[in-house]
């Protein structure tokens, strides 16, 4: 009994791997055939799902003819935005630099600080903030915890 179980289990995972997708592209072929494309569940990359009874002469001009290229460009159009990663703002990003300032300083590193300064070249109050973390870092924090309560404002 525990074998069929887990034939059944193993069975029905791997099937769903290619059963389900969330995204199709169908090309029709001169000979009246399909070139079908799924997005593979596992990669997320568009792949050519043909049957086992589609003649290999099919399977070739598929491979052969770009509709593979033209199925990854439509499936890019299509992917999913909520995917994408999202970009950063710039106060997340003043934010983690004033951080990284701090723990430069809880470092004596000064050639961080002058990477970190040299991103904001004309914005005044953001360098002047950059280094008041770096002196609280140098002077104040005993560690990691104390950089981020400074840049939190806790």
């Amino acid at each position: 009994m525990k074998k069929l179980i887990l034939a059944t289990v193993f069975m029905s995972s791997s099937f769903s791997a290619f059963s389900s997708s969330d995204w199709t592209y169908e090309e029709k072929l001169s000979t009246g055939d399909t070139c079908f494309y799924m997005q593979n569940s596992e990669t997320g990359q568009p792949f050519l799902a043909l049957g086992n009874g589609v003649p290999d002469s099919v399977a070739e001009e598929c491979t052969n003819n770009g509709s593979g290229e033209r199925a990854e460009k439509e499936f890019a159009k299509h992917s999913h935005p909520q995917y994408a990663p999202q970009p950063k703002d710039e106060n997340f990003n003043r934010g983690l630099d004033i951080y990284n300032a701090c723990i430069a300083g809880a470092n004596v590193d000064g050639g961080a600080l002058a990477k970190i300064v040299g991103k904001y070249s004309g914005k005044p109050s953001d360098i002047n903030k950059i280094r008041k973390a770096y002196n609280y870092g140098s002077v104040v924090a005993r560690g990691p915890r104390d950089c981020t309560n400074y840049t939190m404002g806790y």
